[in-house]
């Protein structure tokens, strides 16, 4: 009933500095089944460099696995 493994995708500077969390997942959001996902990204981010960062902490028992598949970062230019 509590969350010890946690993963995280976030966006973040260049400086590593967090600007954003596009989702996050706990051992108890875990799930069996494969889920396709797409965050659209906000304008107060055009014009920058940006990192897209997956992390993720385990405690020492009973760890979750956290799979990421086919990751894919489509962007659109304006002029």
């Amino acid at each position: 009933t509590d969350a010890f493994d946690n993963a995280a995708l976030t966006i973040r500077s260049t400086a590593d500095a967090v600007l954003g969390t596009l989702a996050s997942w706990t051992n108890l959001s875990a799930g069996t089944d494969w889920v396709s996902m797409s965050f659209p990204l906000a304008d107060s981010y055009a014009g920058q460099t940006i990192r897209l960062r997956v992390d993720s902490t385990n405690d020492d028992a009973l760890a979750s696995n956290f799979f990421f598949d086919d990751l894919a970062l489509s962007a659109t230019v304006c002029q």
